[in-house]
Parts: structure tokens; sequence; C-alpha cells
């Protein structure tokens, strides 16, 4: 609470101390409340959710391995790794917005 009467002293508020109170208070109030039931039932379909969400993030990991290695095999691909900042998932979707024009491209790099 010090700190927070300090900041607001530093600041000229007219009363630090009585907001500083005030403040510290609604800080260490509890936030949330939930009884026991509700709380067990929430946390089941969490984890249902969780399960849903697994195959999902299993799919997506294995998408990004294929676009890997599609971007990777591009005869493009050396000039737009190169690019500052490109990374390993900015460069293939560069290629992918720009597109390659054939020869064009190979003649910059």
């Amino acid at each position: 609470m010090e700190q927070i009467s300090q900041v607001l002293t530093d600041a000229r508020h007219p009363r630090p101390m009585v907001v500083a109170q005030k403040i510290f208070e609604t800080l260490h109030r509890p936030h949330l409340g939930a009884d026991e039931i509700t709380t067990r039932t929430k946390s089941r379909l969490m984890l249902v959710l969780v399960k849903q969400l697994q195959p999902l993030v299993e799919e997506i990991a294995a998408y990004d391995k294929l676009i890997e290695a599609l971007f990777l095999t591009h005869a493009d691909s050396v000039l737009f790794r190169s690019l500052p900042r490109a990374g390993k998932r900015l460069a293939p979707r560069m290629l992918a917005e720009i597109g390659d024009d054939g020869p064009e491209l190979r003649k910059l790099s």
C-alpha cells in the first residue's frame, strides 16, 4: 500500500492515502467466486474442450511441416529466407503472397 500511496503522492493526488487504501482493498478482494458444483462442471467442460483441440493442434503441426518442406524445395526459397527478419514462418507466407513469376525472381538472387 505504501508504494501505491507514494505513486499517488508523486502524481500530486489530493487524497493519496484514502485512494491507496481503496486500491489496495480492491486488488486483494476475491475476483471470481463460484460454488463447488459450478467449478467441477466447468473444469470437466474445459477438459473436454482440450481433448477436442488436441487433434487440431496436431493437424496444424503436420500442415506446418508440409508447408516448410514445399517451401524448401522451391527455387526461390533461398531468396525469401535471405530477407531480413523473414524467418521460417514469414518467408513461406511472403512467397505465397508474392508468388513466383518464374525467372524474374531468380535473377534477383
